[in-house]
């Protein structure tokens, strides 16, 4: 059930840099018959709009309010005289919600726990600062060391690019703008002709992550969930817990109990169900092999060298990036599952 959040905004003046860049170019494309999905540059936040009877349902409002309202632009002018109905949020990354300054004027949904997620992120400024400056550094390097990596550095540009007009944005006229309307697990939304199925994905990238189901598109919009390129499955490393038999639940209801065609995660890509069969094959295998290898004694550094991509997961390489950040993003999976398996002995 739907409940009154606190909208609250805040301004965030950041003295971090002042040049100015160009527009991001903004890419779409229509997914059946009543979704488009516009992606920032290449392979980049994607923001999602449903078309309904009751108006346009917006997902995702990008990391950039500059480009958020150009997006809103866009979307008005695709569907003249229709109404923005409500902006849906997937989760607390600020990626998907510095835009929401440009949606105030609409109902903005999210689950429960988004609210503290991003005060936290929020509340420190300087450390805010800090790391968009590092990130935007360490993507600069990444650029030159990959020089014979062509689809990597178009990644690591676009990257920068989205990183340097959030940066412009938050030394401009920025403003925090909250989730509204909150659930605490499901909620079904009659649209008309569109129904909207929202679950919360508990405690995997974040502790806020939705999925969003739409029946007559036989549409999967996942949000960060599972991404087409870079991670293959990604895990909150600040998670407390990871109920991995929920996961898997509601990945095989999804696969096995409703009609999916198309798998639209928020960073540019469009997928269809081997897409999800992938990563849910991949998640069950390291899961039981870890469980395994806990329950045998063994040690968790000899369980890293043994249970890489390389040796085990080969199937997994094809969503592509650099081996070497594949195995850094496995390792730290096989880390978090392992942590689960000691925090139920714990408290047991």
């Amino acid at each position: 059930m739907l409940r009154k959040g606190v909208v609250l905004s805040i301004s965030i003046l950041l003295i971090l840099c002042s040049s100015l860049f160009a527009a991001l170019e903004i890419n779409t494309q229509k997914v059946g018959d009543n979704i488009v999905v516009f992606m920032v540059d290449y392979k980049g936040g994607s923001t999602i709009a449903i078309n309904t009877d009751k108006g346009i349902v917006v997902v995702d409002s990008n990391m950039s309010y500059e480009t958020a309202g150009n997006i809103r632009n866009k979307i008005e002018k695709m569907f003249p005289g229709k109404k923005i109905a409500y902006l849906i949020n997937t989760h607390s990354h600020f990626d998907h919600n510095m835009g929401n300054q440009v949606y105030t004027d609409v109902p903005i949904i999210a689950h429960e726990n988004v609210i503290e997620e991003i005060v936290e992120t929020f509340k420190d400024i300087d450390t805010m600062k800090d790391r968009l400056a590092k990130s935007i550094v360490r993507l600069e390097e990444a650029i030159k060391k990959n020089e014979d990596s062509p689809d990597d550095i178009k990644i690591y540009k676009r990257m920068k690019n989205e990183w340097e007009q959030g940066v412009k944005d938050m030394n401009a006229d920025f403003k925090l703008v909250y989730p509204n309307l909150l659930f605490n697990d499901k909620i079904k939304m009659d649209m008309g002709n569109i129904t909207l199925e929202l679950e919360y994905y508990p405690s995997a990238h974040t502790n806020s992550d939705i999925i969003i189901y739409i029946p007559q598109e036989k549409a999967l919009l996942t949000g960060d969930l599972f991404l087409s390129y870079q991670y293959a499955v990604l895990v909150n490393p600040q998670g407390k817990s990871f109920p991995v038999e929920k996961w898997l639940d509601m990945l095989d209801d999804y696969l096995n109990n409703k009609e999916v065609k198309y798998v639209i995660t928020s960073h540019g890509s469009i997928n269809d169900i081997d897409f999800l069969k992938l990563r849910r094959k991949y998640i069950s295998d390291i899961w039981e092999d870890v469980k395994k290898a806990y329950s045998e004694g063994a040690e968790l550094k000899a369980v890293e060298e043994s249970h890489t991509v390389a040796k085990k997961y080969q199937y997994i390489k094809e969503t592509g990036f650099a081996d070497d950040y594949l195995e850094f993003v496995h390792k730290g999976i096989i880390d978090k599952f392992w942590f689960e398996l000691e925090r139920r002995k714990t408290e047991k």
